[in-house]
């Protein structure tokens, strides 16, 4: 399994020259359509290669372009082991879920996004079997992919070399967004 190291991708990568960027953004795809391999492996391999922003970037757009093809593929594939697999009862949670406002399902996306090491393909499925809008769940994944993967490159890369003031902004956003899309009930306005 030393294709799923960081080590020999970063490597594999290096032999690619500048194509390396188009070949890390098609593995991501891949990886993404899959859905049971972790992307972290990618994600490190990427900040080892192209340094900590530029890694960052790739690995960014490669889930978002992952995420995109992975729900056009899984609509087509879902939607026929739809009747299959899932009883009355599992139905009617789902539909709970189609008739939630926009804004709560985009922040249902955002939040399974926002989770580090979350399966793609799992909020991918969930999301697909819902039937969110594609905009939503695009604009929810591309919003949402940013801090997971910051946390998988920093798992992967190191906190060490990031600079401590990178590493506290960062958190700080999170706390806001958090707070921005799922404030307790306490602290909304009635």
């Amino acid at each position: 399994m030393d294709f799923l190291q960081a080590e020999y991708v970063a490597d594999w990568l290096r032999t690619w020259g500048i194509g390396a960027y188009l070949i890390s953004i098609a593995l991501s795809v891949v990886v993404s359509v899959i859905g049971i391999i972790p992307s972290i492996f990618l994600t490190t391999a990427n900040v080892m290669v192209f340094g900590w922003t530029p890694g960052f970037f790739v690995s960014w757009i490669g889930e978002i372009l992952g995420a995109a093809v992975s729900f056009v593929l899984y609509q087509k594939g879902v939607l026929k082991l739809e009747e299959k697999l899932l009883t009355p009862k599992r139905k009617q949670w789902f539909k709970r879920i189609q008739y939630m406002s926009h804004l709560r399902q985009f922040s249902a996306v955002l939040l399974a996004r926002v989770a580090p090491f979350m399966p793609s393909a799992l909020v991918t499925f969930m999301c697909v079997i819902t039937d969110i809008r594609f905009t939503l769940y695009m604009l929810a994944t591309a919003i949402g992919k940013a801090p997971s993967i910051f946390l998988e490159s920093v798992t992967g890369y190191g906190v060490s070399v990031l600079d401590e003031r990178l590493v506290t902004i960062i958190l700080f956003l999170l706390i806001i967004i958090f707070f921005v899309f799922f404030r307790p009930k306490k602290f909304r306005s009635k």
